[in-house]
C-alpha cells in the first residue's frame, strides 16, 4: 500500500486497487454502512459505502464531528482524543485518528456493537501499517487485549 501512516509525512490518495483491497473484507457484511479513510479536512483517501451514499457529505460531516468532539474535550481540559464512539437512535459511528493527518470513520447500524467497530477498525488499520514482529497491531485508541497464557 502506498499509504503508511507513521505520524510523519503526508496522507495521500490511495490508488483505486489499493482502496478496494483496503475495504475488501467489508463486502457482503450487513454490519457496516460506510467506511472512510480521510484527512482531517474531510478529503477522502479511500472509502466504501453499502448504498452509494454521498461521500462528500459523509466525509465533511465526519471531519466536522471529530473536530467538534476534540474541541469539547479540550475545552474541558482533556487531551485531544484519539478515538470517539457515537451512538444515535439508529446508527453507531466510530472514528479513530490514524496519524496526525488522517482519520478512519466507520458507520453502521446500531446493532453493530462498538467492539465490532473497534475490531473492524483494527483490521483495516493493520492493512495500512506493517505488523510488528509479534503479529499484534496496536493503535492508539484501540486497546489490544493481552494474550492469555
Amino acid at each position: 500500500m502506498p499509504f503508511h501512516p507513521s505520524g510523519e509525512g503526508r496522507a495521500e490518495m490511495l490508488k483505486a486497487d489499493d482502496a478496494r483491497g483496503l475495504f475488501a473484507a467489508l463486502n457482503g457484511t450487513n454490519s457496516l454502512d460506510a467506511a472512510l479513510l480521510m484527512k482531517g479536512t474531510g478529503t477522502v483517501l479511500a472509502a466504501w459505502t453499502r448504498n452509494g451514499a454521498s461521500l462528500d457529505a459523509l466525509s465533511v460531516m465526519s471531519a466536522t464531528m471529530v473536530a467538534s468532539i476534540a474541541s469539547i474535550v479540550e475545552t474541558l481540559g482533556s487531551p485531544t482524543p484519539t478515538s470517539a464512539a457515537i451512538e444515535t437512535d439508529e446508527r453507531r459511528i466510530f472514528a479513530i485518528r490514524v496519524d496526525s493527518q488522517a482519520l478512519l470513520v466507520l458507520i453502521g447500524p446500531k446493532a453493530s456493537a462498538e467492539g465490532y467497530l473497534r475490531h473492524t477498525a483494527r483490521q483495516i488499520l493493520s492493512r495500512l501499517t506493517p505488523a510488528p514482529a509479534n503479529g499484534r497491531v496496536p493503535h492508539d485508541g484501540i486497546p489490544v487485549a493481552p494474550q492469555r497464557r
